[in-house]
């Protein structure tokens, strides 16, 4: 007969993983990704290019670091509105463009995104 036992967690470590959890709705409210387990002393995070995320939690206090650029799958595709420039050749609609759309293209949803990394601790 073989009973099964469990180490109890430190109180530290329990604290953390409540952290994160807090941490984690904070993050993706606001359109980003903890990569890192929970509870890691160590925080990964993934963003958007032009994100305010990473200065948001420097402003909570947290040491933000760059950690590098990558891709991810969003859960829905990029719809993507073209234009035909001046050239005669199809481009990307600009912000505040007044010309006519000429072709809507929806693709799978791949963006590259930072990579950041930051200390629980602050």
């Amino acid at each position: 007969m073989s009973k099964e036992f469990r180490i109890p967690l430190k109180l530290e470590v329990k604290d953390r993983k409540a952290r994160f959890e807090g941490l984690n709705e904070y993050v993706r409210a606001r359109h980003g990704w903890l990569t890192s387990v929970p509870g890691a002393r160590d925080v990964t995070m993934e963003c958007l290019p032009g994100s305010t995320l990473p200065g948001d939690l420097r402003k909570l206090g947290y040491t933000v670091e760059a950690n590098g650029e990558g891709e991810r799958i969003l859960p829905a595709p990029i719809t993507e509105q073209l234009v035909i420039g001046v050239n005669g050749e199809i481009e990307p609609t600009t912000a505040g463009s007044t010309r006519a759309i000429a072709r809507t293209v929806t693709h799978a949803g791949i963006v590259n995104v930072n990579r950041f990394r930051f200390s629980q601790t602050g």
